[in-house]
């Protein structure tokens, strides 16, 4: 989508807007809708793309096993505080994953909803469930609720219910918009 969004934007004016706008841009956009106009992230313009990238450089990224304190210096390293990682860890309300990145988990999750999850694996680690299992294609604060109740997939997830992080994920899933307007920033 980002090709054919550059492909676009050259043909009509060439060398003038850079992939990192791009990119920047859909995700504010993806933002936006997915949110159903509820997130309205400012998106000033101007950046430049870089001349190189190297797929070494995700291993950066925390993992799905990630236990708190991984997280948080995975986030520190890039400049976040915790909070800040609680925040963006609510993206996780969106999206789909792989059963091999989390079926070792159903003994710590919901049994019900452990129940559910193990049927549509079946047995296959390639399979994907959505990620919130309640608006799977909303971005909202539902994942904390999620949290709250063991219902999510990765132990990156269920560890925000550690006493670090609690009081940020109840208040993420029980004050109307404040989820909203911190992930804005």
């Amino acid at each position: 989508m980002i090709d054919a969004a550059k492909a676009a934007i050259e043909a009509a004016c060439p060398g003038r807007v850079s992939c990192a706008d791009i990119v920047a841009f859909a995700a504010r956009d993806a933002s936006y809708f997915l949110s159903n106009g509820s997130i309205n992230i400012p998106m000033p313009g101007g950046r430049y793309d870089g001349r190189e990238s190297f797929a070494s450089e995700t291993d950066q990224l925390p993992g799905p096993f990630s236990n708190v304190a991984e997280l948080n210096a995975s986030f520190a390293a890039k400049g976040f505080t915790l909070d800040e990682m609680v925040t963006l860890s609510g993206a996780h309300t969106i999206g789909r994953a792989r059963c091999m990145f989390f079926s070792s988990r159903f003994s710590e999750m919901d049994p019900a909803y452990a129940a559910k999850l193990r049927a549509q694996c079946n047995g296959n680690g390639n399979t994907n469930v959505n990620q919130d299992y309640v608006t799977s294609n909303v971005l909202d604060k539902q994942y904390y609720q999620n949290v709250i109740d063991n219902k999510v997939l990765f132990t990156s997830d269920a560890v925000l219910n550690s006493t670090e992080t609690i009081t940020q994920v109840t208040e993420n899933a029980n004050m109307a918009g404040a989820w909203e307007r911190k992930f804005e920033k």
